[in-house]
């Protein structure tokens, strides 16, 4: 699935829920933030999806990211692109994770506050998580290695708070999928447990063999923090003092390269790019470099990077 055939798609999915904001091709984005520099018209932030359909054809073992559910309950099959209006039951403004099975099948998925099954019915015990519908990478589900029935969703707070305003810390909640005749429980012994001090809306997790690293960001600090999950549960944390704090709250997102090696964090309203080294084997983050300058003379703001095929979705 090309870039083009996916931009058509997501340009489908945006006239149909009619969002305020502008869908632009790819091959269109750099005349567009041209134009904006040139005209001096609002600034425009630029998201940019990363969409690995051909990793999830060609590899069964990455299927888990098959299914996407987000927004007002959009969903689509990142396999062949299929869109179903109304499947789903998440309601979000920002915050959406979903996982599938190895094969592919959709297994679970959540806003940050519930959590559904397959079915799109709530798993037990799944409301009440603490996460926030506003954080741009505010969840992220991991099955922990060598099981396909218990999976750990990892939350963070929106701009360091949650739904309410409060001040919170990463957090953890565990579900057994085996459970409830097969529609899920969540685990109340571990609902909501915090991990980590108040913490950047941003997640992201590097498979490492038959480990998994899930990596946060420090609120308004220089500290990258980084939890090895295995079958024994959760190790660390490995903290690493490096790069730029964001004092301006930390919005934006981060992501991990392909082989796990390099970390890309955005702070969307500082406009700035951070890039970084990854030790797999040690959970720590060094090197950084900052990426701003193009930015700003493009008059354009970064808010999500993520590895190729991409789409650049822009709203002014």
């Amino acid at each position: 699935m090309g870039s083009t055939q996916l931009y058509t798609k997501l340009s489908t999915i945006h006239r149909q829920h009619n969002f305020t904001s502008k869908i632009f091709n790819p091959n269109q984005y750099e005349k567009h933030c041209y134009n904006h520099h040139k005209k001096e018209s609002i600034l425009a932030y630029v998201l940019l999806f990363v969409l690995v359909v051909m990793a999830a054809r060609n590899v069964s073992a990455q299927r888990e990211g098959t299914n996407w559910y987000f927004g007002n309950k959009a969903g689509l099959n990142l396999e062949n692109i299929t869109y179903t209006m109304g499947d789903g039951a998440l309601v979000s403004n920002s915050t959406c994770a979903s996982i599938a099975t190895a094969n592919g099948d959709l297994r679970m998925y959540t806003n940050g506050n519930s959590l559904w099954n397959a079915k799109h019915l709530l798993v037990g015990d799944g409301t009440g998580i603490k996460g926030n519908t506003s954080a741009s990478q505010g969840a992220i589900i991991i099955p922990v290695p060598n099981s396909n029935q218990i999976y750990y969703v990892f939350t963070a707070p929106a701009n360091g708070v949650d739904m309410y305003g409060n001040p919170d810390s990463l957090r953890f909640t565990i579900v057994d999928m085996s459970a409830n005749d097969g529609f899920g429980q969540v685990d109340l012994d571990h609902k909501n447990v915090p991990l980590y001090g108040q913490v950047e809306e941003k997640l992201t997790a590097v498979y490492d063999g038959g480990e998994v690293w899930i990596i946060a960001h420090g609120f308004k600090t220089n500290k990258y923090v980084a939890y090895k999950l295995t079958e024994t549960g959760l190790e660390g944390p490995v903290e690493s003092t490096v790069g730029m704090a964001d004092n301006l709250g930390g919005r934006g997102c981060m992501k991990a390269s392909p082989n796990g090696k390099k970390l890309a964090r955005t702070m969307s309203l500082q406009n700035k790019l951070e890039l970084l080294d990854f030790d797999v084997n040690t959970g720590i983050v060094s090197n950084p470099m900052i990426i701003g300058n193009l930015l700003r003379r493009l008059r354009c703001r970064l808010f999500i990077i993520q590895q190729p095929p991409v789409c650049f979705y822009c709203w002014c």
